[in-house]
């Protein structure tokens, strides 16, 4: 009764598209296009145990992503998608 184990599992998907135009370093307009898609699946595990009726030791982990943003998916000087 004094343990406590958690597991959860996620899945996250993103898609992203994106169309426009720019200027380069010459102030030419540049076409700007990335087509970006990722799944990711998400795990968390804990397990706990009380120490005391108002007292509990943990340990956890979980996992999360984190999306880039266009301008990490595009070469700022060409405006093509890496």
């Amino acid at each position: 009764d004094t343990w406590q184990l958690d597991i959860q599992t996620a899945l996250e998907w993103m898609k992203r598209e994106t169309e426009g135009n720019g200027l380069d370093d010459s102030d030419s307009d540049a076409p700007i296009s990335e087509d970006y898609e990722h799944l990711s699946v998400l795990p968390y595990f804990s397990i706990s145990r009380a120490l005391t009726k108002n007292t509990r030791a943990f340990l956890q982990y979980g996992k999360a992503s984190s999306h880039p943003t266009t301008f990490e998916l595009v070469d700022p000087d060409t405006y093509a998608a890496h």
